[in-house]
């Protein structure tokens, strides 16, 4: 009898193969650098949708979680 494993487990091993595919060949300095803009969009697009919930919720004020620390060069993860 052959397990199968469920869908949410599958998706979550084709995403870890697609970013290792994506961070392959690059340097500790270039991987850092690719999640500051991965995360930089991924705040963007929430704070976008969150605009886009207040104002179709009719809010006036929307919430936002604050940002995160500002990471300068003194901030680097050192080799």
């Amino acid at each position: 009898m052959m397990i199968h494993e469920p869908e949410c487990i599958a998706l979550k091993r084709r995403g870890a193969e697609y970013v290792a595919q994506l961070l392959s060949g690059k340097s500790r300095q270039e991987q850092l650098e690719f999640w500051i803009r991965r995360t930089e969009r991924l705040l963007a697009g929430q704070k976008q949708r969150q605009r886009n919930h207040s104002i179709t919720a009719g809010r006036t004020k929307s919430f936002l979680c604050p940002p995160f620390p500002d990471i300068s060069a003194s901030n680097q993860i050192k080799p």
